[in-house]
């Protein structure tokens, strides 16, 4: 049964009538007939090297660059005469081949910041202020009237992205965790009371509220599969498919993926994260595909920087600025965008960025989500990028 059937099947009064007030009008307001578009960001934590996942593999700096991690061009998995995958990413470039990739390079921001904290901030905010209190997707979950909050699937709290002033995301490390308990309960209809956006009190139960909902759609969830490496990035890829068929309603749905900050030892790491990773968006994009789901996703993957240009004397690479950003699905325009990374004309050894990630941010959500950039992201008033196919 896929979401439309489902919410077909539960949209009378009866079936609405044991939800808070909030979550009756959340339900009815992702009905059919709506716009139910689903945005996935998956989170390459450590700073991912742009340079050996997209490779300018014609590029003679390249190779000079980095003596022993270089990727030579007859390994390469070409998508034009000067840009390439890395060899471990054979499905990532399958998918390329069937026009559901479009790479975007020299993503990132004016005068980066290097440190892993700090950068992380700024792309997860998406801002360039100093402590922010909310993340660009949690803004974009405040600006809708009603709806089901941002997910975070993985370990531990939902990031800063999925924050909003007014929206508790909720967060989950698989399908099991959100399944209650029998005899458990989370809130009542009397624990939440008006739409006061400010009062901490009504956020708690709004989230309370929000976690007894999903947990009642969680239980129709399941993954079709068996995933070959539980716990990995696989796995939670197809938790959020799991999720996404079961009718759970969310807009925005975020995961992470560990390890990439290779300052030693990079060559056999980053191979195995980048055919993790590789295999991960492959594996979700076909299980998309059985579902009859593909229409409705999309998959964006970055990093809070890429590596310098230069290889270091532990055979690794440190901390760098802009780097490729990729997006997947059945809608995305296909091809590159940014142009090839200029490695003459560089930022203090670093990719200088012709992409501005807020820019990038603002195609997303007017392209895929339907949401005012400026609502989300001040002095954004429009898509630069045309990421989707009209």
């Amino acid at each position: 049964m896929n979401r439309r059937q489902f919410l077909a099947k539960t949209s009378s009064v009866g079936a609405l009538a044991g939800l808070p007030g909030l979550w009756q009008r959340a339900a009815a307001a992702a009905g059919p007939g709506r716009d139910d578009r689903v945005l996935v960001v998956v989170e390459l934590t450590g700073g991912n090297d742009g340079l050996n996942t997209v490779i300018p593999y014609r590029d003679d700096l390249y190779h000079k660059a980095r003596p022993t991690l270089r990727i030579e061009p007859d390994k390469v998995l070409k998508l034009d005469d000067h840009l390439g995958l890395h060899p471990a990413m054979k499905d990532l470039h399958k998918l390329w081949d069937a026009g559901k990739l479009r790479t975007v390079m020299n993503v990132g921001y004016p005068k980066p910041n290097r440190s892993h904290f700090r950068s992380m901030e700024i792309w997860q905010s998406g801002g360039l202020e100093p402590t922010p209190t909310a993340g660009w997707l949690g803004r974009a979950a405040d600006s809708r009237t009603g709806g089901v909050p941002p997910c975070f699937v993985g370990q531990g709290a939902a990031p800063l992205a999925v924050q909003g002033r007014s929206v508790a995301p909720f967060a989950v490390a698989d399908l099991d965790s959100l399944r209650l308990r029998q005899g458990a309960r989370l809130g009542d209809n009397a624990s939440i009371r008006g739409d006061d956006t400010d009062d901490p009190t009504r956020r708690v139960a709004r989230a309370m509220a929000a976690a007894r909902f999903i947990s009642a759609k969680a239980a129709s969830a399941h993954r079709d599969v068996a995933v070959s490496e539980p716990g990995g990035l696989e796995a939670r890829l197809a938790t959020i498919a799991g999720l996404i068929a079961a009718g759970v309603g969310s807009r925005v749905y975020y995961a992470s993926l560990d390890g990439f900050d290779t300052h030693a030892g990079q060559q056999y790491a980053h191979q195995e994260l980048l055919r993790q990773l590789s295999a991960a968006l492959a594996r979700f994009q076909a299980g998309l595909a059985e579902r009859s789901l593909e229409d409705r996703v999309a998959l964006v993957v970055f990093s809070e920087f890429g590596r310098r240009v230069e290889e270091n004397g532990s055979h690794g690479t440190d901390h760098g600025a802009a780097a490729p950003v990729l997006v997947l699905g059945s809608s995305v325009t296909p091809g590159l965008a940014g142009g090839v990374p200029d490695l003459k004309n560089t930022t203090e050894g670093d990719v200088a960025f012709t992409v501005d990630f807020r820019d990038l941010y603002a195609s997303l959500l007017a392209g895929w989500l339907n949401l005012d950039p400026s609502s989300v992201l001040p002095g954004r008033t429009h898509a630069p990028t045309a990421l989707f196919r009209s």
